[in-house]
């Protein structure tokens, strides 16, 4: 399944249509239910498709239901959005995610700090941050405790939402870090993943060496001369 439209990051291309993700059920097995993290702007309009080209089946509808071949649904607000889509009920419902945090003993505050990643687009979130120590932690939706991905039991760096753990089949846990120092930290929330990973981050910009000289212009006219103390700089204004 994917989608498609003006509302949304493919810039309403069906052969770059986004895809959503196929959940499963409890016991393992690929469900009718389908997700996918992206973008909406508030009073343009998407559907789903079952392929990235016509001709295909589509989905539109409003108010929760979707309708085979309706009317495209209109986005009412604008912002990053967890889609869950329902095939068995034909239903579709929308979670706004104002920002996904880091939360837990790496970093300032521990349980009780919060780092938030920045939207890069197509389902990524990342953020330069500060591990402190090693321990667990977790990511958390909108400051809210009741939205928290956890890392799948017998996976690298896989995480799934805490709350449909139980009813996709999997066990959970805090996820693990080993690392300290600054990293880049990515959460991939696109459909082939659902993945976080950790890469120095090596862009800290070094302070330049002190020039021997300093000088105050205005208007493209020298009007002073600097004095120079072993790193500092000083006016006698």
């Amino acid at each position: 399944l994917y989608v498609s439209g003006t509302a949304i990051e493919n810039n309403d291309d069906l052969s770059q249509a986004i895809a959503l993700k196929r959940l499963t059920d409890s016991n393992g097995a690929l469900s009718n239910t389908y997700e996918v993290y992206t973008s909406l702007i508030a009073g343009e309009s998407y559907k789903f498709y079952s392929e990235r080209s016509l001709p295909a089946l589509e989905f539109g509808g409003s108010d929760g239901n979707i309708v085979s071949f309706g009317d495209a649904i209109v986005a009412s607000d604008s912002g990053q959005f967890r889609i869950k889509v329902n095939l068995d009920n034909n239903t579709y419902e929308l979670l706004q995610i104002n920002f996904w945090s880091m939360v837990g003993t790496p970093i300032i505050g521990g349980w009780g700090g919060d780092e938030p990643l920045d939207y890069k687009g197509n389902g990524v979130w990342k953020a330069s941050i500060n591990l402190l120590e090693t321990g667990g932690f977790v990511f958390r939706a909108n400051g809210d405790w009741g939205y928290l991905l956890k890392r799948i039991v017998g996976t690298p760096n896989t995480v799934v939402l805490e709350g449909d753990a139980d009813s996709q089949g999997f066990a959970i846990e805090d996820i693990p870090n080993n690392q300290t120092g600054l990293y880049i930290v990515t959460l991939d929330l696109s459909a082939e993943n659902y993945t976080y990973s950790f890469e120095i981050d090596d862009t800290v910009i070094e302070p330049i060496a002190t020039p021997s000289q300093l000088f105050l212009f205005e208007n493209g006219t020298m009007v002073e001369e600097f004095s120079l103390s072993g790193d500092t700089f000083s006016s006698a204004r």
